[in-house]
């Protein structure tokens, strides 16, 4: 009997232990000691980035992608909380060099059903952008849950880069990897039963067709100034702090590059690659996903992915339909105020007159973006709304 008294302790134990999911390619670092951690990061901040503190990793496999090709991703777990956005950054900090300071560079973007819906993973191939020079990186891979508790998922691993002709300009002017719920960053938080809306995902994206969109809430001392890129029209700015390739030596900033402009990046020849999603199980949620094109930032430059109908017995992707791959135009540069609302001071956050959008002003424009349900922007920062309390005014006496 005391046996039996046992078994529902460890049934507990291996269902906490699975409960989650982690990266399983590229091999994250330290994979020969124990597997991933499928937890969550530790909302204080204790344990960012990458699941872990300065010196506390090591590199066990190697993993190598060329620029121009794609490299494959794939994860373990079932416990996908339906989907959410996910980002996979590059930075140039090793593992003993990785700190809170570190600032990661994003080259890929997964706007709803990441990492999968309905109990089943997807695995992406994810393309690695002409901005990227050769070189040792870090790679990371952040999630952001559509349900349950607002958390943030990272895995890390060793990435080396050949080839290619980026320089460490192109490098820089990619956007920050968004940072949000982590005290230690910011303020920020994600919304609940929405799949987070990355203010400047990049212009290497793939969209889910199940992706409901939603911006994260912020309070208006987090919406601060930094270098979050550079090179477009449409790019604002913010920092995660640090620099890259450096131990944290760069000063830092609560926005995190987390309120830049959509389709931030600098100039580079055109490349071709695929961004193809494929379940690894699970059912045909329907329609393609879409992939923004390098250039997306130029409103002549944006692609919608072609889709290619696989075999019947291809796998379909439980992100958001079948494959899509796209052939990659070459980007516009210099700082044209092609789209926005014009502004006359960088960094200043800008207020719609109706307050249900905002934007920050960097180079005379400001991309507006829709404030979360139950705020508005008032003078220059986001507050809660407040509800109206009718005046009741009697008449006048007559005599």
């Amino acid at each position: 009997m005391k046996t039996f008294n046992h078994l529902p302790v460890i049934a507990v134990l291996v269902t906490s232990a699975s409960a989650h999911i982690s990266m399983s390619q590229p091999v994250p670092y330290d994979s020969n000691k124990s597997p991933p951690t499928t937890s969550p990061l530790d909302a204080s901040g204790a344990n960012y980035p990458c699941q872990g503190t300065q010196g506390s990793f090591s590199a066990t496999s190697s993993n190598t992608a060329a620029v121009g090709s794609t490299f494959k991703m794939s994860f373990s777990g079932t416990a996908v909380h339906n989907g959410g956005s996910c980002q996979v950054s590059l930075t140039t900090d090793g593992a003993s060099a990785l700190n809170p300071n570190t600032k990661f560079k994003v080259i890929y973007s997964m706007l709803g059903g990441c990492p999968g819906l309905n109990g089943a993973t997807v695995s992406y191939d994810v393309p690695v952008p002409s901005e990227v020079p050769a070189g040792d990186y870090t790679l990371a891979w952040t999630w952001f849950n559509n349900i349950g508790n607002r958390e943030m998922y990272m895995n890390c691993a060793p990435m080396t880069i050949t080839g290619g002709s980026g320089t460490n300009e192109t490098f820089d002017a990619l956007p920050d990897m968004a940072v949000y719920n982590i005290a230690s960053k910011n303020s920020c938080k994600t919304v609940e039963t929405f799949d987070v809306d990355f203010p400047n995902p990049g212009k290497y994206t793939t969209k889910g067709a199940s992706f409901k969109p939603q911006a994260p809430t912020c309070d208006g001392t987090d919406l601060g100034t930094g270098s979050g890129g550079s090179g477009s029209s449409n790019t604002t700015s913010g920092t995660t702090g640090g620099s890259s390739g450096s131990n944290g030596s760069a000063t830092s900033s609560a926005n995190n590059g987390q309120y830049t402009g959509i389709g931030a990046g600098g100039s580079q020849g055109s490349a071709t690659s695929s961004a193809t999603p494929s379940a690894s199980s699970g059912p045909n949620s329907g329609s393609s996903p879409q992939v923004q094109a390098p250039g997306a930032a130029s409103s002549s430059a944006t692609t919608t992915a072609s889709v290619v109908q696989s075999s019947a017995a291809a796998a379909t992707t439980a992100a958001g339909g079948t494959n899509g791959t796209f052939s990659s135009p070459s980007p516009s540069t210099g700082s044209s105020t092609s789209s926005g609302t014009a502004c006359s001071q960088d960094g200043v956050m800008i207020c719609s007159a109706d307050g249900s959008q905002f934007g920050l002003c960097n180079h005379g424009s400001a991309i507006m973006m829709p404030v979360a349900a139950g705020t508005k922007c008032v003078n220059g920062a986001i507050q809660k709304r407040r509800r109206d309390i009718p005046v009741k005014i009697p008449f006048p006496f007559k005599g």
